[in-house]
């Protein structure tokens, strides 16, 4: 049945014509990219060594400067105006506390169990 609803949910869509070619906006993917995976990789290092400083350092910057570039681009990864909306904008802030939890309990919860 599942199948079934998968192909003809497949069949019945069909992609949007444009007139125009889409832009892809190559150097605000890259520069979001960079810098996450700078923070990734300062906040997995051993805490207060300059190397772990050096790259959560330059991912902060990274991010401020994907939001400046991305207010200024033609066709942004991340619109910023869409955070004007308050729904919006309080959706991904519980969005990203109920992650934060999901991940605390996922990785907290079996080191309780083995201690007990």
């Amino acid at each position: 049945m599942a199948v079934l609803a998968a192909i003809l949910a497949i069949a019945g869509t069909r992609p949007p014509r444009s007139k125009s070619p889409a832009n892809v906006d190559y150097a605000g993917s890259t520069l979001i990219l960079g810098s996450v995976v700078a923070l990734l990789i300062g906040f997995s290092l051993p805490a207060f060594s300059s190397r772990s400083e050096l790259l959560i350092g330059v991912g902060a910057a990274g991010i401020a400067l994907f939001t400046v570039f991305e207010s200024r681009t033609r066709s942004p990864v991340l619109s910023p105006h869409v955070f004007r909306n308050s729904r919006f904008a309080v959706a991904c802030v519980a969005s990203f506390f109920f992650g934060a939890g999901c991940l605390l309990a996922v990785l907290f919860v079996p080191m309780l169990v083995t201690d007990v």
